[in-house]
């Protein structure tokens, strides 16, 4: 068991975090890939006996593991030696002597050897997995001043635990051989394993006390959606649909120079804009048609569209939604979206001459509109629009060439 699960646990772990924790060479891909296979294979022989021959591949194996672990610790692209790979360190030491007395049996000294072997790596870890964990988290919320690592747990802690254990490891055969000296050992645990809770609690509590400002700042409900007093919108859709508005907008923030705002402005931080709640989601629409995304487009425009808003604005979520439906050629909804807009455009005729300098410019809705009676054979309604937008003064460049296909197909009935 200690061998082939504790052993082998710690041997995985090290083929992982070894190079990516210390900057150090990586191990052989060979060695990594054979290893746990020939841990078995030996573990298997050594069942075979008890005496010298059977145990010594297992202990080669593990002398080499050992020793290629000190090698890649030392070649460290780190120039200062931290207190975590030395708690490594002095485990391949402890590994390296649990080794040799497999080899010869000595079963009591062997077992000492391998806890205090497996020990050291978990204090070591610990104190190098809880820092990592408290940064990366509160890294993550977008904290600048998120404490560093080495300011979570500080070397200087880190080495009382160090130098404790290894006053522990030097005091064992002692204590081994008098009871006045166990109670030494007893006590030097003890004092290890509460600096090792001091540290880890330490670390959490830095965690928690950093989140509770996660929290206030979660909980300010500002940005762009206080803004446009859209919260309690984003708060009543489903999960799915505030993750794709936020994604949505985050995306924006990264692929348009001209955005005014950053991803953290979405729901945090006094904000001001021009946009209105149409505009906004409209814009956000946009750029999940441009992704190609026309599920989430199409949803958006029609939330666009149950916002209050102007009626210019309107006609530019169904100019957008319009040509949605053009990419998807469903006929119906273009049908829908068209006539809507014809209808409504007395209400934004003025706004959109005025913004296009005085003059209307081609509208997308008439046209395709005028497209699909014809397609359905109501040539007269087709006419009827194309006298509308006549009058109207909307240029229709394709006019003549419309009007002469629907009357050859008049004719021709």
């Amino acid at each position: 068991m200690l061998w082939g699960w504790i052993g082998g646990l710690i041997a995985s772990v090290s083929f992982q975090v070894i190079e990516l924790f210390y900057t150090t060479p990586p191990y052989p891909k060979f060695f990594t890939w054979h290893f746990h296979i020939l841990v078995s294979l030996f573990l298997l022989f050594s069942l075979l006996g008890a005496s010298f021959p059977y145990r010594l591949p297992l202990s080669i194996l593990y002398i080499i593991y050992a020793l290629t672990t000190v090698y890649l610790l030392l070649k460290s692209k780190r120039r200062v030696l931290e207190y975590t790979p030395k708690f490594w360190l002095l485990g391949m030491g402890l590994l390296l002597l649990a080794c040799i007395f497999f080899v010869f049996g000595e079963f009591l000294a062997f077992l000492v050897s391998f806890v205090l072997f497996f020990s050291s790596i978990i204090l070591g870890m610990i104190q190098r997995i809880v820092p990592f964990l408290v940064w990366f988290h509160l890294s993550g919320f977008g904290l600048k001043d998120a404490p560093l690592m080495f300011e979570i747990i500080p070397p200087r802690r880190q080495a009382i635990t160090f130098y404790s254990f290894f006053i522990l490891c030097l005091s064992i055969p002692f204590a081994l051989t008098s009871t006045d000296l166990l109670i030494v050992s007893i006590i030097l645990h003890l004092f290890t394993a509460s600096v090792l809770l001091f540290n880890v609690l330490g670390g959490i509590g830095i965690y928690l006390n950093m989140l509770s400002r996660v929290f206030r700042i979660f909980r300010e409900k500002g940005g762009i959606l206080k803004a446009l007093d859209l919260w309690d919108w984003y708060e009543s859709l489903e999960p799915k649909w505030q993750k794709k508005v936020k994604y949505y907008f985050s995306l924006k923030t990264i692929k348009n120079l001209n955005f005014p705002y950053k991803a953290k402005h979405f729901g945090s931080g006094d904000v001001q804009t021009a946009y209105t709640k149409r505009t906004f989601l409209g814009s956000l629409a946009q750029t999940a048609l441009l992704e190609k995304d026309f599920e989430t487009a199409h949803w958006l425009y029609w939330e666009a569209l149950k916002q209050e808003g102007a009626p210019y604005e309107e006609h530019l979520i169904l100019n957008d939604l319009l040509l949605l439906y053009q990419k998807l050629k469903d006929l119906e909804k273009m049908e829908e979206v068209a006539k809507r807009d014809v209808e409504l455009f007395p209400e934004y005729a003025e706004e959109l001459k005025e913004r296009n300098g005085g003059k209307l410019p081609q509208i997308n809705s008439f046209e395709v509109l005028v497209y699909l009676y014809e397609r359905k054979g109501l040539f007269e309604d087709a006419l009827a629009l194309i006298k509308r937008i006549k009058e109207l003064g909307i240029p229709y460049p394709q006019e003549e060439e419309v009007l002469k296909r629907i009357s050859d197909k008049i004719n021709s009935l």
